[in-house]
């Protein structure tokens, strides 16, 4: 019997496995020759890498303002946001005062209503009272002309007493005594 081959082909299609054969082989380019051609291509080409390296930096220039600018601004914004926190708490406390404020006003115009209230209720227990004192005034004025008649009366009256009494005694002056006999009419 015939052995066939283990491998259908002779190459290794893996060509990162014969690198390593291929280490000691070195490969040429082909000289070309010199023509003005590739010399107006040769500067063409370091005018154009020149122009690109000068692109190149002046790109990096720009971006590194823009950078900077950037960075400003984000500075700037965060003293902004910053700012804006302290506004804002700033307002916040400004409406909470303002609130007790109002509340503060609202119980003083409570309290000057009420007071309103007790004075005008003083002032007419006031004018009331006024009234009364007028008539009391006029009573007691009233009451010290029927006490000076009063006293008149009265001193018509005692000295009528005393007339009486007199008159009695007098009468009496008159009258016979008999001791031990009661008299009618009297107790004792």
């Amino acid at each position: 019997m015939l052995r066939s081959p283990s491998k259908p082909f002779s190459s290794n299609p893996d060509l990162s496995i014969e690198n390593d054969a291929l280490q000691n082989v070195s490969l040429r380019k082909r000289k070309q020759p010199d023509c003005e051609l590739t010399e107006s291509f040769k500067q063409f080409t370091h005018m154009m890498q020149n122009m690109l390296k000068d692109l190149r930096e002046d790109l990096n220039n720009k971006i590194s303002s823009i950078s900077e600018n950037i960075d400003l601004m984000r500075s700037d914004l965060d003293t902004l946001s910053v700012t804006t926190k302290d506004i804002k708490g700033e307002l916040a406390s400004l409406r909470h005062d303002q609130t007790n404020l109002k509340q503060k006003l609202h119980l003083i115009e409570n309290k000057h209503d009420n007071l309103q209230k007790d004075v005008l209720e003083i002032q007419n227990a006031l004018d009331f009272n006024c009234v009364m004192n007028d008539k009391l005034g006029q009573r007691v004025g009233k009451l010290e002309t029927d006490c000076v008649k009063n006293n008149k009366t009265v001193e018509i009256i005692s000295s009528l007493k005393s007339k009486i009494e007199a008159l009695e005694q007098h009468a009496r002056s008159c009258n016979i005594e008999i001791c031990g006999v009661p008299e009618k009419g009297m107790k004792t």
